[in-house]
């Protein structure tokens, strides 16, 4: 192919291209880079105008990249001063795209980038990154205990809830199973538990924590399947529920076997 042709292959390209020179400071250290070379895909990914950013600094054209969580200057830098190749994605926030981009190096000091754009796919998993962390949060601050057990059920993660609930600390209850934390008399109620999530991905009942101390607490647990045979429980105490209610019926109990006639102001 001539040079011409790779010339007309450039300017129609559908992917960004950029021919640049890297601007360092009295210590070596790159400041910013110079556009020798632009095509009109590259320019509208920087929603310029054609013609607006070939001669200049990206400073001038776009300084505020420069403050992006990606580093563009060090990845760019790097590559003109050692003449190494990248492959990397990234993510502009100043310019609200992302990007894949193959940077090279003619010589030493400048630098070719041709760069496509992943808008889509980096924001969908950007979001996914913070759906990541609103659940962890939740999770770190939900008042029910919550925990994530493997396939053995052996506890892989809890919360501080959890840890509340069972007198255990985080790191005593990750080398414990589920089976452990459980009162003698309910462990033919956790298998048919485990038989029924097995089944249908999910179980709930009602069931006894004997926490570290050797009491016992009543525990309202619904236990669902996630992805590679994990199970997450989230788990309330309803002790305290539970001794109102036998109270309750015990004074009714007394009242309906009673002769005599009761007065309640």
């Amino acid at each position: 192919m001539q040079a011409h042709e790779y010339e007309a292959l450039i300017a129609n390209a559908t992917f960004g291209y950029s021919y640049c020179k890297i601007i360092l400071d009295s210590d070596g250290k790159p400041v910013d880079y110079l556009f020798l070379e632009v095509n009109p895909a590259f320019e509208k990914m920087l929603g310029k105008e054609p013609g607006t950013v070939q001669g200049k600094r990206v400073s001038e054209v776009v300084s505020p990249v420069l403050d992006d969580p990606f580093d563009w200057l060090d990845c760019f830098g790097e590559v003109a001063l050692t003449g190494k190749s990248k492959e990397v994605e990234g993510y502009s926030v100043a310019l609200r795209r992302g990007f894949r981009l193959s940077v090279s190096s003619p010589e030493k000091g400048f630098f070719n980038v041709l760069s496509f754009d992943i808008t889509q796919s980096k924001l969908v998993e950007l979001e996914l990154i913070k759906s990541k962390e609103t659940l962890a949060d939740y999770i770190e601050h939900a008042p029910d205990g919550i925990f994530i057990a493997d396939s053995s059920l052996r506890f892989i993660d809890v919360n501080p809830a959890a840890c509340k609930m069972t007198g255990y600390t985080k790191q005593e209850l990750l080398t414990l199973k589920i089976s452990q934390i459980l009162s003698d008399e309910d462990i033919p109620a956790h298998r048919k538990s485990i038989e029924d999530l097995q089944r249908t991905g999910k179980s709930s009942r009602v069931t006894h924590f004997k926490r570290k101390d050797g009491t016992i607490v009543t525990i309202d647990i619904e236990v669902v399947t996630l992805k590679d045979s994990r199970y997450m429980s989230f788990c309330r105490d309803i002790t305290e529920k539970e001794q109102t209610e036998i109270e309750k019926n015990r004074y009714m109990h007394a009242f309906r076997n009673t002769s005599q006639p009761v007065l309640i102001t």
